[in-house]
């Protein structure tokens, strides 16, 4: 007779060779995301930070305002965007270990970071959703207010 998988009495995770073969290719597509996105954001940052810098310096009030808007987005926007990063990366190493050693915990650490991961896309997507939202709403705004 079988035992349930409790938290009692745990089952140990067993990978078969196409679980293996599969948690390796998620390991490996998690690093080279996670290295385009380290490449993209070195070159996003500096590009973004200047361009802030520059319209802050010019004399025209509006482009002031939007230099200074865009300066204010980079600085918030670069912590926010290396977590996703970290993520991949701890999955990928935690992914790659599970495969190599069969090793269940390393493979629940991988979840765990995929989760985390997805949680904070979600997050990420409905902020998105509601500043698109309210962008929209304010030039519709200023639209009906200049007629």
């Amino acid at each position: 007779m079988e035992l349930p998988n409790t938290p009692e009495n745990p089952v140990p995770l067993v990978l078969s060779e196409a679980g293996v073969e599969s948690l390796a290719g998620a390991a490996t597509w998690s690093r080279i995301f996670a290295i385009i996105g380290i490449v993209f954001l070195c070159l996003y940052v500096p590009l973004m930070f200047c361009l802030s810098l520059i319209m802050v310096v010019m004399i025209i009030p509006p482009v002031v305002v939007m230099g200074f808007y865009l300066l204010c987005q980079v600085i918030i926007l670069l912590p926010l965007s290396i977590f996703p990063a970290i993520m991949l990366f701890r999955h990928s190493l935690n992914a790659r270990l599970a495969a190599d050693n069969c090793d269940g915990e390393r493979f629940e650490r991988a979840s765990q970071n995929v989760k985390l991961l997805s949680k904070y896309v979600g997050i990420s997507l409905i902020v998105s959703i509601l500043l698109t939202v309210a962008y929209w709403g304010i030039l519709a705004w200023m639209v009906v207010s200049s007629i």
